[in-house]
């Protein structure tokens, strides 16, 4: 219905309102695969105490206003929240994702983190970097990723789309 309106604050402050990623896929369920609805993180800063905590990592070829502003419109970007902050801690690298249609898989490669977990309307579907689609009834019309790592660390991924022809099939 709002079209200008693009994503939705999932991580918030110390991640002080910890169900925002439930309300976020009460909404993917809604609206996916058709409009998919952006995860932002922020610190949403009030004080010095809470800064450098919840941010967003884009996938942009150059840092300039234009390539962030396509980031955010395109969803190329993770999710992040680090309790102890951004200085001194190693995030998990995701190498590449790819989404292979003929096996209905899709595959990250990814380093340093402690565990991976597939989400789909609100549950936890996979803990491997590799999603099977195939034959899976508890995945709805999306999945998505959060990586854990050490210290409490989240990092997250935007919606992928799960398309079915018409006879139900991904």
């Amino acid at each position: 219905k709002y079209n200008h309106i693009i994503g939705i604050e999932v991580i918030n402050q110390d991640n002080r309102y910890p169900n925002d990623r439930r309300l976020w896929d009460s909404v993917l369920v809604m609206t996916m695969p058709e409009r998919p609805v952006w995860a932002f993180s922020n610190d949403d800063l009030h004080g010095l105490k809470s800064i450098g905590h919840s941010w967003n990592t884009f996938l942009i070829p150059e840092v300039t206003r234009e390539a962030v502003r396509e980031g955010m419109e395109k969803g190329t970007f993770f999710f992040v929240f680090s309790p102890s902050g951004h200085t001194n801690i190693a995030l998990p690298e995701i190498h590449s994702v790819k989404a292979k249609n003929r096996k209905q898989e899709i595959r990250v490669e990814a380093s340093g983190q402690d565990s991976v977990h597939w989400i789909s309307a609100g549950k936890v579907v996979c803990k491997d970097l590799t999603l099977i689609l195939k034959n899976r009834p508890d995945i709805d019309d999306y999945v998505r990723a959060e990586f854990f790592g050490p210290g409490g660390l989240i990092m997250g991924t935007q919606p992928f789309g799960i398309v079915k022809n018409e006879q139900g099939k991904r």
